[in-house]
């Protein structure tokens, strides 16, 4: 007997839905349990850190990974506060969504989007913000909310919400250091928590590390030759757009005793 063959679609979906009756992660499938085509994991353990002005930032990192077979569209992630969401729900930190989730998913070769391909992971930079160190969760979780907006026939078009990537949070106040340089006119550039130096993800050892999360370019103010010769012109052009006034008349004997001496002194001894 010849077997019916099969389209690859059908042979897909049906793979598929073999997969997730078949692959529990601990023994049978629990009623919480459900599929979940972006994978997400924090980096590292997120701390606090405080600003200049008092406001205290949680910035870290989720590593995420569409595991289909078709490009997956983040709509938005929800960053909550996971003892408050088994209470009582009303656990919504912060929620990045348009430019702000776009601009901040990187993705191989500098490319920021909200669209993973298929098989294409990318690197979320959340920056939480909160008004003092007591309003700081302990506990994370993330709610992503996706499309597949180019879905293999016949599956349809679908939105898939997951609440994945939870993490315990550094609450304690930081360390405090003493002055990192000597001298005045020192300036903090590139600093906490949207520089350059957020964005040098590194893969060491199998995994993606994060060196400069908290690294600042300190820049001393000092005054260059050009920038003295830029002082200089605004002197000079200062100068030459006051006014100009006239020194007041001098008397004519003053002027006769100060530019002829020699023909004083001469009718002097005339008269003599």
């Amino acid at each position: 007997m010849t077997p019916c063959p099969r389209s690859g679609a059908a042979v897909a979906s049906l793979l598929a839905a073999v997969l997730v009756t078949l692959a529990p992660t601990r023994g049978a499938l629990r009623a919480e349990d459900h599929p979940t085509p972006v994978l997400a994991r924090v980096l590292t353990r997120p701390a606090v850190v405080v600003d200049s002005d008092g406001t205290w930032w949680l910035p870290y990192e989720i590593a995420l990974e569409n595991v289909t077979g078709v490009p997956i569209t983040l709509e938005s992630v929800d960053v909550l506060d996971a003892i408050r969401e088994a209470s009582d729900g009303a656990a919504v930190v912060t929620t990045l969504r348009g430019d702000a989730l776009g601009g901040n998913v990187a993705q191989a070769g500098g490319v920021k989007s909200a669209t993973l391909g298929a098989g294409q992971g990318a690197v979320l930079f959340v920056n939480a913000r909160f008004a003092k160190r007591a309003d700081v969760p302990a506990k994370l979780a993330h709610r992503i909310v996706a499309v597949t907006p180019e879905p293999k026939p016949p599956l349809p078009e679908r939105t898939v919400e997951q609440t994945v990537a939870p993490t315990d949070v550094a609450t304690a106040a930081p360390v405090v250091l003493g002055p990192a340089l000597r001298g005045d006119r020192w300036v903090a550039a590139a600093s906490c928590c949207d520089s350059y130096h957020r964005r040098a993800v590194l893969p060491i050892n199998g995994a993606r590390h994060l060196a400069q999360r908290y690294a600042i370019d300190w820049i001393r103010l000092t005054p260059t030759t050009a920038w003295r010769a830029a002082t200089r012109r605004r002197t000079r052009a200062t100068r030459s757009s006051a006014p100009r006034r006239s020194p007041p008349p001098t008397p004519r004997s003053c002027t006769c005793r100060m530019a002829c001496p020699k023909a004083r002194r001469k009718g002097n001894r005339r008269s003599a």
